[in-house]
């Protein structure tokens, strides 16, 4: 049950998963920029 996501490399479940970790920076990483471009 714990990797019916495909992690086969024995990461453990306290870890999130790479998408949501790069999700996470990429919406982060847009906030910014909007946020930096409206102020200019």
């Amino acid at each position: 049950m714990a990797y019916s996501h495909g992690e086969c490399q024995g990461a453990p479940a306290t870890v999130p998963e790479p998408t949501t970790v790069f999700g996470l920076l990429a919406v982060a990483a847009l906030t910014a920029t909007s946020a930096l471009g409206s102020r200019e």
